[in-house]
């Protein structure tokens, strides 16, 4: 009688030994998946918060474009200064020159700014894109996992079955009637 119990509990437990097993795999690989999504999660942030808050006028391109075009105001505004001295003309024309090169430079800071703008909405644009990627890939391992979860505890149940299943023919088969 001690061994034919022993007989069905044996493969009860390892069945549950097989089961336990199975739901531990499951929850290294969704632990391994969280963490891989979080570091691409981390990255798309250094990347967004790198990229979207740089200011554009401080960057080693602006900055060359802008000393240019400053100098080049700068070179011309002494020309015509030059110019005007030298030949006797009105202080409004240099004014007025003067002007004109202003207005150059606010059309460069201008478009340098409008660029920026562009920059800045591409930079979200792809942020976006990206986070709902990983979003997408955390839902559908979320789901996977559930999934497989739902197959182990169903497994639990069968080996349950299994177990009362056994016990009740062992129980009839011993009876006499």
């Amino acid at each position: 009688m001690m061994t034919e119990l022993l007989g069905l509990a044996l493969p009860l437990v390892q069945g549950i030994f097989n089961v336990n097993s199975q739901k531990r795999s499951l929850d290294r690989n969704r632990d391994l998946t969280d963490k891989y999504l979080d570091r691409q999660d981390y990255s798309v942030e250094n990347m967004f918060n790198r990229d979207y808050y740089e200011r554009s006028l401080e960057s080693g391109y602006s900055q060359k474009l802008l000393k240019q075009v400053r100098d080049s105001v700068i070179g011309n505004n002494e020309a015509s200064r030059n110019i005007a001295v030298v030949n006797g003309l009105p202080g409004e024309i240099f004014e007025s020159r003067q002007k004109e090169q202003r207005n150059n430079m606010a059309a460069v800071v201008q478009g340098v700014t409008w660029d920026d703008l562009a920059w800045k909405r591409d930079v979200l644009d792809n942020y976006m894109v990206n986070k709902a990627a990983i979003g997408d890939k955390r839902y559908m391992a979320a789901q996977e996992y559930y999934t497989n979860l739902a197959g182990v505890k169903d497994q639990y149940g069968m080996l349950g079955q299994e177990g009362l299943l056994n016990t009740w023919n062992l129980a009839l088969n011993k009876t006499k009637y």
